[in-house]
């Protein structure tokens, strides 16, 4: 039970820490997650590969919670504009 919460605490790390200079960047997060909530966000990732963006999911699946960061490296204009044309939902 401690390694299962030990690599839960360690996700956000884990993807903060990836390689290169592009990082997941704060998108879509902490959204309860009721079914139409999860189709937004779903939604969201979709948009966010339709713009060629890398993207990644995790949550809480116990209490329903989501978050979805695209990769985006904040050094290039291009990928700076392809994380500005997601659209911004809310979907509580």
């Amino acid at each position: 039970m401690l390694r299962v919460w030990g690599l839960r605490k360690a996700g956000l790390s884990l993807l903060s820490g990836r390689r290169g200079v592009a990082k997941p960047i704060a998108g879509v997060e902490t959204s309860r997650c009721a079914r139409s909530a999860c189709q937004i966000m779903l939604r969201v990732g979709e948009d966010g590969k339709a713009a060629r963006l890398e993207m990644s999911y995790y949550g809480h699946a116990a209490s329903g919670l989501l978050h979805v960061r695209p990769v985006v490296d904040l050094h290039r204009a291009d990928s700076i504009g392809k994380y500005r044309v997601l659209p911004r939902v809310s979907p509580l």
